[in-house]
């Protein structure tokens, strides 16, 4: 089995570069998962994507 997984910013949402990554990685066929709200900072949590 292959699994392949990102992390994008989730919080980002009003910002249009982040916007047009999470498109780009749901076009890739990735699918999120999980959000870590400690992940990198707690005020910039991390949406974690896979692709299986």
């Amino acid at each position: 089995m292959n699994i392949k997984y990102v992390n994008t910013n989730i919080i980002a949402k009003d910002c249009k570069s982040y916007e047009k990554t999470r498109l780009f990685y749901k076009a890739m066929g990735f699918k999120p998962l999980e959000v870590f709200k400690n992940y990198w900072d707690e005020n910039d949590p991390c949406l974690f994507m896979v692709n299986i």
